[in-house]
């Protein structure tokens, strides 16, 4: 290093490297004074000499006493005799001053440099003889002419017989009990140190003595500024030793004597974060290979995330008895623990679906985070796979095997009190999105359930319950309109069906339940909107259900009072025309075949009023009553026949103003026509053409029976086939 570099690593921003790179727990035990058994005045002559005298002991066999001794020689001899390469970077580290001068700072001085062999205290240590040199040195603090050697030489004497017991170096036999006492008077002499103004101007001094011109009086001055972050920071070292080791009763033990030793709270944060940074470095590459198994194997991504949590806990424990909550270090190291979990827990569930068991991963990351971001970013995610718990579970109960009321029974057991539960802990910080979600989630699946159960399996009333359900969940408009409307035609269904089972078998019958149908009905028009098109679901429904009634029993007087009462009830367009035109039919039919009442029909109210409030306006109303969307099916849950004129009429069902009977003679000879003009393939398809025609139009205006008009449309279609065959050979031909 250049005399420029050496003054600029001084003088500039982190100049006291050196002092921190060497305020180790080993800091005595590798002092090179220590390790050579040289005086700090020694010289680079004196000092190569030594070092090469020790190296050829040692090859020899021999101890650093030269005397066969296993001790090494000077004050505080080691125990430990060091091996050649100790007795190299000692001889080096000394021949650099940039280096020199710091473990100078950290070593014994004689009062003066013509006593370096003579100086009576460290010839008492020489044979490790504590007491006499304390006395020795405490009574020179009450000279006159003291420049502080004796404070410096007793912080230096406690504080290496403490650190050689924590290292279990020896110390002079003393028993481990005795550390503490050491620590306290060692701190109790730095900090008079620091104070004495007389040994900083001598060792300025021994600065100039040196005559480097990196050494500048700054040194000094940065090297006193520097001292107790340096010596603190070999506590923190130690605690972070001993809290990897598990013995956090002696980490405790370390953090009590830096907060006790009487330094400022700055140089007790900055020496423990430069102690955790080796452990802060050793947390971000456990994360970082945590992250990189979770994405080569997310569907392992769990274990991962159980590995990352086992090991950085101790080493977070760690960090945290060191610094305090605030420190950037501490936060950085909590947050990146934090953040990592939570991302390899995302990157299983995603993979996997298996919500119930991400969850617990991430739940220990909220309390490892530190800054507010990254908690809210775990108390988010906590809350989404609390959620993707719920949903699981939903779906995987709609798309198993069960039946539809067992599925139904676990939603509402199990699925339903989750949800509710979530709701009430929902923290609106996040957002309502995805809450609002699941539920319009749970009501679909809710509908879809009592779509089929009405559909498939004729349960309109357990359908109604569980549309019931659906309606407490759903928060979407398009989604509570749905089982709004889904709910009015079930509802309808039900009326419909009760109605049905009230039809009269006797006269005795109709008198007693007609009041009763009226009543019901009444009932219906209070409960449903008279916008509502499932009220078509109930005219219609009567309709239907009446035409078997009145073929079955040919009682076309009973059926005029129920469509009375039923016709307040069509909205549509469509449905009204359906019934007034089927009601004009029964009307002539009582004319013509007037049949046996079962009573008085004083009772009933005409078809040209109501009793339940006004029809609504036609013009605004819906004109179908089918279930649009995911409805009862999509479709009309009693199918309606088309209106008149339509292409696929039945047979059964009877359309507005139709003349009831059986198939009429020209139909049948329209088919039979047909069929022979297929066969013979000429131009008497034109025939069966038009006779079909006439007879459609027949049955269109009443004229002719409906049952007729599937035969006059058969044979209609055969005889366009004829003719059209016919054409084609005639124009290949010529």
């Amino acid at each position: 290093m250049s005399q420029t570099q050496g003054y600029q690593t001084f003088e500039g921003e982190g100049g006291d490297q050196f002092l921190r790179e060497q305020a180790q727990p080993e800091l005595y035990r590798l002092n090179p004074f220590r390790v050579l058994g040289v005086s700090i005045y020694a010289s680079e002559r004196e000092i190569k000499k030594q070092g090469e005298l020790l190296k050829m002991m040692i090859k020899r066999g021999g101890g650093g006493g030269g005397n066969g001794s296993s001790r090494t020689k000077g004050p505080l001899p080691l125990d430990a005799v060091p091996d050649e390469h100790a007795v190299r970077d000692a001889t080096q580290r000394l021949l650099n001053l940039e280096h020199r001068i710091v473990d100078e700072l950290f070593w014994l001085w004689p009062q003066s440099p013509e006593q370096a062999k003579t100086d009576e205290a460290l010839n008492a240590l020489f044979s490790n003889d504590h007491n006499a040199a304390t006395a020795l040195w405490a009574a020179q603090i009450r000279k006159p002419d003291n420049e502080g050697v004796a404070v410096h030489n007793l912080a230096i004497l406690n504080h290496a017989l403490a650190l050689d017991l924590e290292c279990n170096a020896g110390g002079a036999g003393k028993a481990a009990e005795g550390k503490d006492y050491y620590w306290q008077k060692a701190f109790h002499y730095w900090h008079l140190l620091l104070e004495t103004e007389e040994f900083w101007g001598r060792f300025n001094s021994r600065l100039r003595e040196l005559n480097d011109p990196r050494l500048t009086p700054g040194v000094g001055r940065r090297l006193r500024l520097a001292l107790p972050e340096a010596l603190l920071s070999i506590n923190a070292r130690l605690a972070a030793q001993a809290t990897e080791e598990g013995r956090k009763s002696e980490a405790d033990r370390h953090f009590v004597l830096m907060r006790q030793s009487g330094f400022a709270s700055e140089a007790l944060e900055d020496s423990a974060k430069q102690a955790v940074e080796p452990i802060c470095a050793q947390i971000e590459k456990l994360c970082r290979e945590a992250y990189a198994q979770a994405e080569a194997n997310p569907p392992q991504a769990d274990t991962a995330t159980k590995n990352l949590l086992r090991d950085v806990k101790p080493l977070l424990e760690t960090v945290d008895s060191l610094l305090p909550a605030g420190n950037s270090a501490r936060d950085t190291a909590h947050d990146a623990a934090a953040t990592n979990i939570l991302d390899c827990a995302i990157k299983f569930g995603n993979e996997t679906d298996r919500w119930t068991e991400a969850r617990p991963l991430i739940e220990p990351a909220e309390a490892i985070a530190a800054s507010e971001s990254v908690r809210f970013r775990v108390r988010e995610n906590l809350q989404i796979f609390r959620l993707l718990v719920v949903e699981a579970q939903l779906w995987s109960i709609y798309n198993s095997e069960a039946k539809l009321q067992a599925k139904f029974d676990k939603i509402k057991k199990e699925v339903a009190p989750a949800f509710r539960n979530l709701k009430e802990s929902w923290n609106n910080e996040f957002g309502p999105q995805r809450l609002d979600k699941l539920a319009d989630d749970l009501a679909s699946a809710l509908r879809l359930i009592a779509v089929d159960l009405h559909n498939e399996h004729k349960q309109s009333e357990l359908a109604y319950k569980v549309l019931k359900l659906a309606a407490e969940f759903v928060v979407g408009e398009e989604g509570r309109l749905k089982i709004e409307s889904d709910t009015q035609v079930i509802y309808a269904v039900k009326i419909v069906n009760k109605i049905k089972s009230l039809y009269p078998k006797s006269r005795a019958d109709a008198l007693l339940n007609a009041p009763k149908i009226e009543q019901i009905l009444r009932d219906a028009d209070r409960m449903m909107p008279q916008w509502d098109t499932s009220r078509d679901e109930i005219a219609l429904g009567l309709l239907i259900s009446l035409i078997d009634f009145t073929e079955k029993n040919n009682d076309w007087s009973f059926t005029q009072k129920i469509l009375n009462l039923a016709l307040p009830f069509a909205v549509s367009s469509d449905a009204r025309s359906r019934l007034l035109e089927n009601m004009e039919t029964i009307r002539r039919n009582l004319i013509y075949n007037p049949v046996p009442t079962y009573g008085s029909t004083s009772s009933y109210p005409s078809s040209s009023s109501s009793s339940y409030g006004s029809y609504g306006s036609t013009a605004t109303a819906p004109q179908s009553s089918t279930v649009q969307g995911l409805g009862l099916g999509g479709t009309s849950t009693y199918n309606p026949p088309a209106s008149s004129g339509s292409s696929s009429p039945s047979t059964t069902t009877p359309y507005g103003g139709t003349y009831y009977g059986t198939a009429s003679g020209l139909s049948t000879a329209t088919l039979i026509l047909g069929i022979v003009s297929l066969f013979v393939c000429s131009f008497g398809g034109i025939v069966p053409i038009i006779m079909g025609g006439i007879e459609l139009k027949n049955i269109s205006n009443n004229q002719s029976p409906v049952a007729g008009r599937e035969r006059a449309k058969a044979g209609l279609i055969l005889g366009i086939i004829s003719l059209l065959i016919s054409i084609y050979f005639f124009t290949r031909r010529f």
